[in-house]
């Protein structure tokens, strides 16, 4: 059965299905904090932190929190691609 528009948008927006505590917790983590820097702005405990990124490796299908990271970046936090036009409208700006 095909998916709706709405899980469509989901999987392209969280491929890794990742609650939003989980999704919040991955980017804290990207912007560099440690465990315990995290658990201050989070406001948890750091075993709290260390449990949801133990979670958040299952679902990532990792073994360590850097490679979660990498993927994170890479699938989630990725870079916008403009439209092909816009890219060309960059291009020809920069040319000129």
């Amino acid at each position: 059965m095909p998916r709706s528009y709405n899980e469509r948008c989901e999987i392209e927006v969280n491929p890794f299905r990742l609650t939003n505590v989980q999704m919040q917790t991955m980017q804290v983590m990207c912007n560099g904090y440690s465990i315990k820097g995290a658990a201050k702005l989070l406001h948890i405990s750091e075993g709290s932190v260390k449990e949801r990124l133990a979670m958040i490796r299952s679902k990532m299908d990792v073994d360590t929190t850097l490679q979660a990271a990498v993927m994170w970046v890479r699938e989630v936090e990725r870079p916008f691609d403009p439209p092909a036009e816009d890219a060309m409208a960059v291009e020809l700006a920069q040319a000129a």
